[in-house]
């Protein structure tokens, strides 16, 4: 459709003029070519700055450019294309001039739909950021309906008119705001003009080109840290940009690394149509240095714009070495210690570990390792640290009883650092004694003789202990014995020779005496090795009837019975003998004697005992005939102890 114009005008003092152009579009101009004082009551109240960024977790970081829509962006470049082609410098936006634009399209909106100026704006225009403007205009449509409409269209309206014109090609405006808004299918577009804005009203063209983004979150797990955000740099489009990271550690050195923000985030797609999605970032690496860290993201700038963008910075803390002992195990004499460690200081580094054997209320031993060997756990624990901090002790363990088995790391760089790695509980149990039964004798058949070695593993310096159980009709003795001295040979496995036994033991009866040796463990007495055993047998009662001398003198019939007796069970008592005498016609008698008399050959045949063991007895018989003399020793330890010495006979004529 034809535009109809139908304008009015106001130039100074004159009345406005209004203009309408196209069916359905409704244009209207004022051009006010005032000089306007400054206002002397104050200063023009300030436009708003943008908020900065904290830096804190997750700020979003933007830039200060214009808040115009795709509509009135295009309507303001219009603008200046056409004052480029009338050789007129360009006009710039100025926030205030935008806010008052919107403000005043929004009260059209919002009233009867009739097209109308700001009455206010030459006084208001100072409150928008305008304090010192010596001149102002303003030009406003109706756009009905507003989908019919493109900024094209409506810029032509506006240059179809004189006054819309004059104000868009004037020479002495510098700066413009543009302000659209539709309520019910119809829009309102005001656009104003001033020669001066104040300080910080305009926006600096790089802030377009200047990168925008997110530092979204920082985790730091075991050695690894990893962080996460978007960015994007409007000169590269829908192209990924560069995230430079830069973790600056407890003594000032720094660490910087680098990662493609190219990740999809569908919400950057919504709010950024141009620029597409894929600008979200995930980035981890493997720190170092213990103490505080800070992180900070920057989205590089690609050149036109204002620079890098700085997405704020987080920190996080490198703790002390980590680790732990898994297992603490004790085999014959070897104690064994696994685990692992790693110092977040230096994660890939191995760290030395200590593993310290205590015994409850004895002395600590320690041994050192570098936690260097496989193990896959640590780098589970400790993301990033790698695989390679596990450890094994093996060392000698000695005393018998409950061990503390502890380990400690230090730090890689910083030995006094040290962390507590835990401790287990291990049982030493005695290790069994050894030894060897060798000799056993009865030197003079009131005593026992033994020799043999026996030896303690555990400790193997120290003299050895055995016992030695004597069993026979008396009952049971037990003796103990040190087996110190020189054995013939070395005994091996550290032994030594110092572990031989050799003694002379007392019986408590004749007859058989069984004879068993023990080893026997120096740390508890009940754990014992059986060396073996044997029998002697050995005769206490000894004894003899020599001879039987009969005589016959003035009728009267004897029989001199002479030998001897002794008892080694008590060598220096008299031995009762009782002498058993049986003849003709079932004659039977019985007469005991005591040896009492003197033996020289017995007295040296056993030495000690004393020469009074011999008996001497004249015995009178019936009559002539044929008799049997039998001899039977009587111990005087017990008189149930007997034995039968020797039966004689001899003929009485």
């Amino acid at each position: 459709m034809t535009p109809v114009p139908n304008a009015r005008a106001r130039s100074g003092g004159q009345r406005p003029a209004v203009v309408r152009a196209l069916a359905g579009v409704a244009v209207a101009a004022v051009v006010g070519g005032l000089l306007v004082p400054v206002a002397t009551s104050g200063p023009a109240a300030a436009a708003p700055a943008p908020s900065a960024a904290a830096v804190v977790a997750l700020p979003v970081v933007t830039q200060d450019v214009s808040p115009l829509d795709v509509f009135d962006a295009e309507l303001l470049r219009l603008v200046n294309a056409a004052r480029a082609g009338a050789g007129v410098a360009p006009v710039q936006e100025a926030r205030g001039l935008d806010r008052l634009s919107a403000w005043w399209s929004g009260q059209l909106a919002a009233g009867t739909g009739t097209l109308a100026h700001n009455p206010t704006g030459l006084a208001m225009v100072t409150e928008y950021g305008a304090g010192t403007r010596t001149l102002w205009a303003e030009n406003v449509a109706k756009l009905s309906p507003a989908s019919a409409v493109t900024a094209q269209s409506l810029f032509d309206t506006y240059l179809a008119s004189p006054t819309h014109r004059a104000n868009i090609l004037n020479p002495k405006f510098g700066y413009i705001g543009v302000g659209s808004v539709t309520a019910a299918g119809i829009s309102f577009n005001t656009v104003n003009f001033t020669d001066a804005v104040d300080a910080g009203q305009t926006f600096d063209p790089r802030a377009a080109a200047t990168p925008v983004g997110q530092f979204q979150s920082l985790t730091a797990t075991g050695a690894t840290v990893r962080l996460t955000g978007w960015g994007l740099d409007p000169e590269l489009a829908t192209a990924a940009s560069t995230i430079r990271v830069t973790d600056t550690a407890p003594d000032g050195s720094v660490a910087t690394s680098t990662a493609q923000a190219s990740i999809a985030r569908p919400e950057l797609a919504a709010d950024r149509p141009a620029s597409g999605a894929a600008h979200g970032f995930d980035h981890s690496y493997v720190t170092a240095g213990r103490g505080g860290h800070t992180v900070c993201a920057t989205v590089v700038d690609t050149g036109a714009g204002l620079g890098d963008t700085a997405l704020g910075c987080l920190t996080y803390t490198v703790g002390d070495p980590v680790g732990g002992v898994e297992s603490a195990t004790v085999t014959g004499r070897t104690l064994t210690v696994a685990g692992w460690a790693v110092d977040p200081d230096q994660p890939t580094a191995a760290a030395t570990v200590t593993v310290t054997d205590r015994l409850a209320g004895g002395p600590a031993t320690s041994t050192t390792v570098v936690a260097s060997a496989p193990h896959a756990g640590a780098d589970r624990a400790v993301p990033g640290a790698g695989p390679a901090h596990g450890f094994t002790v093996t060392a000698p363990i000695s005393g018998v009883g409950e061990h503390a088995v502890c380990a400690t790391v230090a730090g890689v760089r910083a030995a006094g650092v040290v962390t507590d790695l835990g401790c287990r509980t291990v049982t030493v149990t005695p290790a069994t004694p050894v030894g060897a039964f060798d000799t056993v004798g009865t030197p003079d058949r009131r005593s026992v003789s033994v020799t043999g070695w026996a030896a303690d593993p555990d400790a193997p310096t120290t003299p050895s202990t055995v016992a030695v159980v004597i069993t026979n009709s008396a009952g049971t003795t037990t003796t103990t014995l040190d087996a110190a001295t020189g054995y013939p040979v070395d005994l091996g496995s550290g032994l030594g020779r110092d572990h031989a036994f050799s003694a002379t033991l007392p019986l408590t009866a004749d007859g058989v005496n069984t004879v068993c040796v023990r080893s026997v463990s120096r740390s508890t007495a009940t754990v014992t090795t059986d060396l073996g055993c044997r029998t002697v047998t050995v005769a206490w009662m000894h004894g003899w009837l020599d001879k039987i001398t009969p005589a016959t003198a003035g009728g009267v019939r004897t029989l001199t019975v002479a030998g001897w007796a002794i008892d080694q069970g008590v060598p220096t008592t008299p031995t009762p003998v009782q002498l058993k005498v049986t003849g003709p016609s079932g004659y039977t008698t019985t007469t005991t004697v005591t040896a009492n008399a003197s033996r020289a050959d017995v007295g040296r045949a056993f030495p000690g005992t004393g020469a009074n063991h011999g008996y001497l007895a004249t015995l009178k018989v019936p009559a002539a005939g044929s008799y049997q003399v039998c001899a039977t020793e009587v111990s005087p330890r017990n008189p149930a102890l007997t034995k039968l010495l020797r039966c004689l006979s001899v003929t009485v004529g």
